[in-house]
This record gives C-alpha cells, structure tokens and sequence, in this order.
C-alpha cells in the first residue's frame, strides 16, 4: 500500500514537470475571448515581425510580434472593436489620451487612467493594466484585466512568461487591495510590482 501511495506521488510529481515546460516561440500559451496568446519564449527576443489580423473587411497591424503590445492591441480589436496608436514601449500605454473605434470612424474614444492605490474606480474587464520599469526594465509591460472579482483580478497577456497560462481563458490572478479613506473613500491597489494603473477606453 505505502509502496503505492509514493508511485502515485511520484508520478503526479512528473506528470506536474511535464505540464509546466516552456514553450517554444509561437506557440499558443493561452486564449481569452476570441484571441489566442502566442509564446515569445524569451521574454528579451524581438522578432521585429508585424502581425496583421483581418477585421471588417480591412486588414490592421496589430504590433510585433508576440510582444505585450501586440496582445493587448489585438484583444481590444477583436473583443472590443477599439485600437489604440502606436508606442515605444508598454509603459507608454500610461500617456495615450485617446484610441479609435475600428467600425465607426466618427465615434470619438477617450483613454481614462486610474492609478494603482489612489483611484476610487476599480478595474474593469476590457481595462489595461500598466507596469512601470521597475517590472520589466526600459519597456514596462501592460495586460489586459479579463475579469474582476470581489478581491482580485485576472489578466491575459503575452511576454511575460515562456510558460503557458494558469488557466486556459487567463494567464495570471492578481490581488486586489481596498483602502478606505475618509475623505477620498474607498481606494483601489492592484499588488503587484511595478502596476502603474488601468488604462479604459471609453466612447464619448
């Protein structure tokens, strides 16, 4: 019996190993919504390849690929009908005033940012989670916040692990704090490094 119960130990323990190995590049680590998640499997490699999806006909470049960007470029197209512009790096993401609505040129779209720890607006699915430097060192990193729950969050995203997501439709669960304030009310703080705040396109 005891002889058992440890091969049954052990063999959970590899079949766990197996499950976690790295993946290779382009390799589809996840997917929320209609939108996949491919591995970079160095979160350092640049492809400087452009991926282009077709939407309404019309054929848009999402970014580079598989670079955060890109994910969260194309998760807001293809889940939201929203783009945003061009930037350096994620953490620029931080400074955009505005995106376009892809099917209806005239609809104006306004970037609302809340920051981490002082806002008294929590997340939304759709929002983008901004990350300093501090994360990830001259580029930043941002994901998309795919749901929200009473004391957390779940994100998707790309490049910020060669491994595949922790669930199929999210790729990590972040805790959310509460801070009440008795002027201010109650305050919002994603915990974890280097969250700048959430990023909410809006149409006006």
């Amino acid at each position: 019996m005891n002889i058992i119960k440890i091969y049954l130990v052990l063999t959970m323990g590899i079949m766990t190993l197996s499950a976690a190995q790295p993946t290779e590049y382009g390799e589809v680590i996840g997917r929320n919504g209609q939108t996949p998640a491919y591995s970079n499997k160095d979160d350092t490699y640049v492809s400087n390849e452009s991926h282009f999806i077709s939407l309404h006909n019309n054929r848009y470049c999402s970014g580079m690929k598989w670079q955060c960007v890109e994910y969260a470029r194309r998760w807001l197209m293809e889940n939201r009908d929203i783009a945003f512009g061009d930037v350096q790096y994620a953490t620029d993401i931080w400074q955009l005033s505005g995106g376009v609505h892809l099917s209806s040129s005239t609809t104006p779209i306004t970037a609302m940012r809340y920051a981490n720890g002082t806002s008294t607006e929590k997340p939304k699915a759709g929002d983008l989670l901004i990350y300093d430097t501090s994360y990830a060192p001259k580029t930043g990193h941002v994901s998309v916040v795919v749901e929200v729950e009473a004391d957390s969050i779940k994100v998707a995203e790309q490049n910020y692990s060669s491994y595949k997501w922790v669930a199929p439709d999210y790729s990590q669960k972040l805790r959310m704090a509460y801070e009440k304030k008795e002027q201010e009310g109650i305050l919002y703080r994603i915990v974890d490094t280097g969250v700048i705040g959430w990023v909410r396109f809006v149409e006006v």
